[in-house]
């Protein structure tokens, strides 16, 4: 799942100056949108309805602050829960945003998954009156704009890193059916 990547940095949609030529690899074997609709520009919430394949109205994960947390609390289950009921294996590396790693999310396992902070999400993103400070929290990213690297993309590093290696170790030694979702 490529997140939050605009097709205009892809060279699989034409761009002459980025290369992602793993990711233009996959286009040309796999399936290739020209067009396509996220169910909430909130990463959290998007990230419940792609677990669930419900609207966020459905899923009640409006926002940062309300994330998808498996098959607790009454959550709908996910993707992930069927197909370990259909005898699948199926392992998550990196980025989920759910609400937490102790939730059961539809993963026999999780290697190193990032779900929201304190199980709570971003609650301060709730506020309007009066709007929030963004310079707290974030005053990261914003030094860290530009070239070279930062915290999150040698986390994504690590991710692309831990994917390979379970491919090579566990991806050929399977004796029923798995999906890596990464």
């Amino acid at each position: 799942m490529s997140d939050e990547h605009t097709r205009e940095v892809l060279g699989c949609y034409g761009n002459e100056h980025v290369r992602t030529p793993n990711l233009d690899r996959l286009a040309a074997t796999g399936t290739r949108f020209d067009n396509a609709y996220t169910p909430s520009p909130v990463c959290v919430s998007a990230r419940a309805s792609l677990a669930t394949g419900r609207w966020v109205h459905e899923t009640g994960c409006w926002s940062s602050a309300e994330p998808y947390s498996g098959l607790q609390a009454g959550s709908q289950p996910g993707w992930g829960h069927q197909l370990i009921a259909d005898g699948h294996r199926v392992v998550s590396i990196g980025k989920l945003h759910y609400r937490s790693r102790h939730d059961d999310n539809g993963f026999d396992k999780e290697i190193m998954p990032m779900h929201i902070i304190n199980e709570l999400g971003w609650v301060k993103g709730l506020l309007r009156d009066p709007l929030p400070s963004y310079e707290e929290g974030t005053a990261e990213f914003a030094t860290q704009v530009g070239a070279g690297e930062t915290a999150y993309a040698r986390y994504d590093e690590r991710i692309g890193d831990a994917a390979c290696a379970w491919i090579e170790t566990h991806g050929a030694q399977q004796e029923r059916p798995w999906v890596l979702f990464v």
